[in-house]
């Protein structure tokens, strides 16, 4: 006998499967590209990727990178970039490669801005693309909701979210190497980076993924797109 179960638990989704990771094979996007759902889709990824990509470059231009902030006494440093709000959206949502990508990019276009030498720009892009393959890889080893609508997706995406920006801020050792930058003075980058990227994934994508996973995931339903679980990242 099957057991009934809570509507929450679905998402819209016609097959009944839970809103997990489930990341969208680019291979099928190929095969369907005279799709006109899949068409739209793909419009709506390259057109936030166009807008977000060159947004890293303001955290450059306008200084946001390692801004104070003073708690109880304590003074924090923290990093606005922009880019990796659609990009870790875009990784839970789509896939890896999905988010990744356009991470890659973004940082290429900071790390030219922010004086790293151009041997080292390939290397320290990856920075990004490394916190968001955390994730990926992460969601796919255990079958958690995307949505955050129970306390322990919650608990287990600030977590992931934590390890994640951590990993990421391993770029700012290498911009410190490559502009010969002092430890006192590499401390604000590489906390800012890891710590603005944490704040990111829990004050804005945190309501974007509760609000808004439930709409993309029955988009995909009814785009009826092969999974990559099985693939790739």
């Amino acid at each position: 006998m099957r057991l009934p179960c809570r509507r929450s638990d679905y998402s819209g989704d016609p097959r009944g499967r839970k809103p997990g990771y489930s990341p969208v094979s680019i291979r099928s996007v190929v095969a369907r590209r005279g799709d006109t759902g899949v068409q739209r889709l793909v419009a709506v990824w390259a057109t936030l990727a166009a807008v977000f990509v060159p947004l890293g470059m303001a955290t450059r231009l306008l200084e946001w990178t390692g801004l104070p902030l003073a708690i109880g006494g304590t003074e924090l440093f923290f990093t606005v970039y922009l880019p990796l709000v659609f990009c870790l959206c875009a990784t839970l949502w789509l896939g890896y490669l999905w988010g990744a990508i356009p991470a890659y990019l973004s940082t290429v276009c900071v790390g030219m801005l922010g004086g790293v030498s151009p041997t080292w720009i390939a290397v320290f892009a990856f920075a990004n693309p490394l916190g968001l393959a955390v994730v990926s890889l992460t969601y796919r080893a255990v079958p958690m909701r995307t949505d955050l609508r129970s306390f322990t997706a919650v608990v287990f995406y600030v977590l992931v979210a934590f390890v994640a920006a951590l990993v990421g801020s391993a770029g700012s050792f290498v911009w410190g190497y490559t502009n010969e930058v002092g430890f006192r003075d590499l401390l604000p980058v590489w906390q800012g980076w890891w710590l603005g990227g944490f704040l990111q994934a829990l004050l804005i994508n945190g309501p974007l993924l509760f609000f808004l996973t439930p709409v993309v995931d029955r988009w995909k339903a009814r785009l009826d797109l092969e999974s990559a679980r099985t693939a790739t990242l």
